[in-house]
């Protein structure tokens, strides 16, 4: 059986459609993006609409049937209300900062907290949310609100709002059932999650454009940060799972993510990425455990097929230096244009170039434009940009396709972008692939600050899994090897890797971490001249037309 990520990660929805894991075995392909699928199952929004939607249908359902209730029922309902109530007032509140140490150098309208915390603040503290749940489980208060709300809306004639109003509530979907999605979440444990709280400091306009905007909506968002706790049901249900994918090392940041609560398993993952990293081995077996078996192999290319160079300086030996500092510098820009000259005329057919972020591809092409770069580099290979509609990808690259294979083409793209993961860029679509810069994730992130201080919290206190550090950094280079993989598809691919930034060829942990099958077991390279680099592409690609006029 085939089934899809939301299906197989989500509890509920296999039990929905009687998917049983039990005495199967499970294979995951693509495993690495398993942690960020489960943050985007188990996290959720709810709104400030949402919420007075909820109050208001269950004042009236309580008005209609109120002689009907018993008392347990009117005890339970009476509790609802008072959590919406405070809901309400919480997200109405100018000042929305819980803990004043916690919430220190944050801003006011954007405010990260436990969900006890919340609950504190809230003075709900004395509600026991589990039964609340029971309750609502067994007593469908969810549906019967919604019921009721469009019998009461048919009765009254009342007019569904448009769907592009703020104030929207579909009669599709009931308030309630999204306010008991969240206070499942609520009832996690400190580790698993955080609940931000979204109080837009945007006053209210008559502006008919900024009143339909979502962002003037008060809301929480729960976000999970551990999603070992959700991948947790299908490891003890499955007989036994299979991990696949082309960028699941290093494997404690896997271990780390998908089995954080299971301390063993985290150190069989340790002891495996440090046997590999002894035997410095494309083709590593290891039986670390009984709970535990890694296997990392080598691509199906030869060696010869691909070469791998470090750019540190461009064709006028200014260092290529493409940290946030210094990245947007016009000395910079200049240098990164002369090199994609250079390295264009020496790349046959296609060559993708990889930018880290949409705004900084944006700053680069604008500064070409208006110096004359663009222009030039236009003339030796036709400019494409990734672009940001997913609708406009499709007939992007295939524009772009058809020209590298005739007159040869260049497309410019972002890493983490639609074009850096799942696109096939195989045999002259791409011969060659240029990383601009290392993609780290903005560390001034809520979210990936609380996880990184979750990770070196536990670091501290069991000795085991990964640094907030290591994490950061594996985040990155994860991010890196996605976009390297584009260009090598097949066993008689080939194509040149130029990895343009000096932290390559100066930083062991960044060389370390590119895959093995491209290191082939060598230590970090030399620094060696742009003139050098190119020359050595030349040979490459020289090689390569050697070896096909002899076999043909």
């Amino acid at each position: 059986m085939v089934v899809p990520y939301n299906t197989l990660l989500s509890k509920s929805a296999r039990n929905a459609v009687g998917l049983s894991l039990r005495s199967s075995l499970v294979i995951i392909d693509e495993a690495h993006n398993i942690p960020e699928a489960l943050r985007t199952l188990s996290s959720c929004q709810l709104t400030l609409p949402i919420i007075e939607g909820a109050n208001s249908q269950l004042r009236a359902y309580v008005t209609r049937y109120a002689s009907r209730l018993t008392g347990r029922n009117i005890t339970y309902l009476t509790q609802i209300q008072k959590i919406l109530v405070a809901f309400t007032k919480h997200l109405k509140s100018k000042n929305t900062k819980i803990n004043p140490k916690r919430a220190e150098n944050r801003l006011s309208s954007n405010t990260m907290v436990t969900a006890t915390e919340l609950l504190f603040a809230m003075k709900l503290d004395n509600i026991n949310l589990f039964n609340i749940l029971k309750y609502l489980e067994h007593s469908r208060l969810s549906q019967k609100l919604h019921g009721f709300t469009n019998s009461i809306s048919g009765e009254n004639g009342e007019k569904e709002l448009d769907f592009d109003d703020p104030n929207f509530i579909s009669k599709h979907i009931s308030c309630m059932s999204l306010v008991e999605t969240f206070l499942q979440c609520l009832c996690g444990t400190e580790r698993e999650g955080r609940v931000v709280v979204d109080v837009p400091n945007i006053e209210e306009s008559s502006n008919l454009e900024i009143r339909k905007s979502t962002s003037l909506h008060p809301c929480f968002r729960y976000l999970l940060l551990d999603p070992s706790v959700h991948f947790k049901d299908i490891v003890d249900e499955a007989h036994a799972i299979v991990l696949a994918g082309g960028t699941l090392r290093p494997f404690p940041h896997v271990a780390t993510e998908l089995f954080g609560d299971d301390r063993t398993m985290v150190i069989n993952a340790l002891t495996s990425e440090n046997e590999v990293q002894r035997k410095k081995e494309v083709l590593t077996h290891s039986s670390i455990s009984r709970e535990l078996t890694t296997f990392c192999c080598g691509h199906v290319i030869s060696t010869n097929n691909v070469i791998v160079t470090c750019l540190s300086g461009g064709p006028n030996n200014t260092a290529l230096d493409f940290r946030h500092c210094s990245r947007s510098a016009e000395k910079i820009c200049n240098e990164l244009g002369e090199a994609c000259i250079e390295v264009s005329k020496v790349i046959p057919s296609g060559l993708v170039i990889f930018f880290p972020s949409y705004t900084y591809e944006a700053h680069v092409v604008q500064h070409w434009k208006k110096c004359g770069l663009y222009d030039k580099i236009n003339m030796q290979k036709r400019i494409f940009r990734e672009p940001k509609s997913a609708s406009e990808v499709e007939n992007t690259l295939g524009m772009y396709s058809k020209s590298a294979v005739t007159n040869g083409a260049i497309l410019l793209c972002v890493i983490n972008g639609k074009m850096s993961e799942g696109i096939n860029f195989a045999d002259d679509i791409c011969r060659g692939v240029l990383l601009c810069g290392l993609p780290f994730p903005d560390i001034t992130d809520s979210i990936l600050q609380e996880k990184m201080q979750l990770l070196d919290k536990e670091f501290k206190k069991n000795k085991m899994s990964i640094t907030g550090q290591a994490y950061y950094e594996n985040l990155c280079m994860r991010s890196v090897n996605q976009s390297i993989g584009r260009a090598i598809r097949h066993i008689n691919d080939y194509a040149a890797i130029m990895l343009a930034d000096v932290r390559y060829s100066t930083d062991f942990k960044i060389w370390n971490k590119l895959p093995l099958w491209l290191r082939s077991g060598k230590e970090i390279p030399k620094k060696t001249s742009f003139d050098e680099n190119i020359q050595d592409i030349m040979a490459f690609f020289h090689s390569i037309e050697n070896r096909s006029q002899s076999l043909g």
